[in-house]
């Protein structure tokens, strides 16, 4: 099995030259209160069908997106940091599913939140603002739901 049973906390990773953090296959990991920044590809990246819960870290000066979602992995993220990565903040995308809970997305170069292709992300309580581009951005066949985010 490709199930993996891992927790990361309190950590900093930083400096790579691809992504921080990459989560695929069937992978349920519990990552909490870790710092991910300066790395060349994206902060957390979350791919195959990868679920687990990504609570309490903060994402910034990544390369790419904060947090890029995709394939088929459907996490949980909740009352993270996302801010000054060069591209979305949170970019979701393939047919993604998950939540997004009390994350604050601020000061992306990118918009702060994308959702693309055949995503159905809820998105519920986010502070998402003051990003380079769009504050979301939603295309494709996308049918995200968004509740109750402030978004400017």
């Amino acid at each position: 099995s490709s199930r993996a049973w891992v927790k990361l906390e309190a950590n900093e990773i930083h400096g790579n030259k691809q992504a921080g953090l990459v989560v695929d296959g069937d992978a349920p990991p519990r990552v909490t209160g870790n710092t991910l920044h300066g790395n060349g590809g994206g902060g957390i990246v979350i791919k195959g069908s990868a679920r687990g819960t990504y609570a309490d870290n903060t994402v910034f000066a990544c390369g790419q997106s904060g947090i890029a979602i995709a394939d088929v992995a459907a996490p949980t993220l909740v009352n993270n940091r996302v801010h000054g990565n060069q591209g979305a903040g949170v970019a979701i995308g393939g047919k993604a599913q998950g939540t997004a809970q009390g994350n604050s997305v601020v000061g992306n170069t990118g918009p702060g939140v994308t959702v693309s292709a055949y995503a159905q992300t809820v998105l519920e309580e986010n502070n998402i603002h003051a990003n380079g581009q769009s504050g979301v951005m939603v295309w494709g066949h996308a049918r995200p739901t968004f509740l109750r985010n402030s978004i400017h």
